[in-house]
């Protein structure tokens, strides 16, 4: 007990202290948590350049795609295993490492309101190895007053405990975990607080998924906020939503973050101008600093609040190859991620999923892609109404272009309205996607077609 109060008053004089902040509080932020750990041993070892470079040098620095793991001396206080997304890899904090992610959290939580009114939590993890559930073990502990977590494999045995403990006013949990619990647990049972927060991580949030969760919730007749949250295995949070679930504001406490764009050009955040696109390139402000590391994720630039901190949009992961059996086509090995390209266009996946979600549509799209022209055919179980999906579509420029295409036949649109079959595609594609040991559930393949 005295540790939660010891660590939830040194987070609350956080708060205080960078209440008024803005963003040059924040740059000299990062280049003062830089210049104290550049010339640590460990940062030394590996990176021994750094100790004569400023943060602001980074700009010109390399990009690191791989990093060593922490050595046998470095400060261990907690230890935890990445998911793979990158590469699967034992991750050490120090003591210190573990202050400045909890001093993140806890200014995101007070900033949506949470930090005041959370009470009861019911966290869902996958192992306790992983980062998120050592995370989320350890902010339920610091933060709510009462908290459930439940492995994810457990769900369906612990669901009379999950009723028992109820009500919960917190849910959190990576997001295809949480579509589980909604789907295996709320659906049926009500365990819910009239007005209930929902703090999600691991994807991309849309609308389609918003949906899904707004509807089970309607019929237990509560209310809800959600929370998008983006963050890595290494260093914890770097942005999180606090109105608009897809407008993530940057938390800069355990990491520096630029953007490297389609042209090779490095980016700070805090210079970037809004609509500039690329990967999200951070920089591990930890005892032992790891420079310029590549996610792989592609973000947005889509604001920049009053204080003059950069609000971000996650369009999802860089394409990478995923191989699955899908019925009606059997084993095929194609393309997922948050840009994909054919036929000289970029199918931005995010925007797809708002236009789709918006009308209320579940669907798996499967484009073949022919160099110089695409096929694209969209699973659904219900009509579309190809008037209104095209409108959707125009709310994003460049995919407003896309749908032209298809409008004039270079992309040859097909839609199949078959629940049954939809159903089979989505349960392959989730069985693949658990089997890379990811939540995350794509919905749009790519094929690269020979002729």
């Amino acid at each position: 007990m005295l540790k939660k109060l010891i660590v939830r008053h040194a987070v609350n004089k956080w708060i205080k202290k960078t209440k008024d902040w803005d963003k040059n509080d924040w740059i000299n932020y990062l280049n003062n948590v830089f210049d104290k750990y550049k010339g640590s041993k460990w940062t030394k070892q590996y990176f021994p350049e750094l100790e004569k470079m400023k943060y602001r040098d980074l700009i010109n620095y390399k990009i690191v795609h791989d990093y060593p793991s922490a050595p046998p001396d470095y400060p261990k206080y907690i230890e935890w295993t990445s998911s793979g997304t990158v590469e699967r890899k034992v991750i050490r904090i120090s003591r210190s490492d573990a202050m400045r992610m909890m001093y993140g959290i806890g200014r995101y939580l007070a900033d949506t309101g949470i930090l005041s009114r959370v009470n009861s939590v019911l966290a869902i993890y996958s192992r306790e190895e992983f980062a998120t559930s050592k995370v989320f073990m350890v902010t339920t502990e610091i933060f709510a007053r009462k908290r459930l977590l439940v492995a994810l494999p457990r769900i369906r045995e612990e669901t009379r405990k999950i009723i028992k403990k109820g009500p919960y006013d917190t849910i959190a949990g990576l997001l295809g975990f949480l579509m589980y619990l909604f789907d295996q647990v709320i659906a049926e049972h009500d365990v819910l607080d009239d007005v209930i927060d929902i703090v999600t991580t691991g994807e991309s949030l849309t609308r389609s998924v918003v949906n899904y969760f707004e509807n089970i919730i309607k019929r237990w007749n509560k209310e809800f906020r959600i929370y998008n949250i983006y963050g890595c295995a290494e260093v914890g949070l770097i942005a999180g939503s606090l109105k608009d679930y897809s407008r993530l504001t940057y938390y800069p406490e355990s990491a520096g973050l630029m953007i490297l764009t389609e042209n090779n050009e490095l980016i700070d955040v805090f210079e970037a101008k809004p609509g500039t696109v690329g990967e999200a390139i951070i920089t591990m402000l930890k005892e032992m600093i790891i420079p310029n590391y590549a996610l792989g994720d592609i973000i947005e630039i889509v604001g920049i609040d009053r204080k003059g901190m950069p609000i971000i949009k996650v369009l999802g992961r860089k394409a990478k190859k995923i191989r699955v059996k899908i019925p009606e086509f059997g084993e095929v090995e194609g393309y997922v991620g948050g840009i994909l390209r054919f036929a000289s266009v970029e199918l931005n996946t995010y925007a797809w999923e708002e236009a789709l979600g918006n009308l209320g549509i579940n669907y798996f799209v499967l484009v073949r892609d022919y160099r110089t022209y695409a096929k694209m055919i969209i699973y659904t179980d219900k009509e579309i109404d190809e008037e209104e999906f095209f409108r959707e579509l125009q709310k994003d420029p460049v995919q407003n272009f896309v749908g032209k295409m298809i409008q004039q036949g270079i992309i040859k649109l097909e839609i199949v309205r078959d629940p049954e079959i939809l159903k089979k595609i989505l349960f392959a594609i989730e069985q693949a996607a658990q089997e890379e040991r990811s939540p995350k559930i794509p919905r749009i393949i790519l094929l690269r077609e020979e002729s």
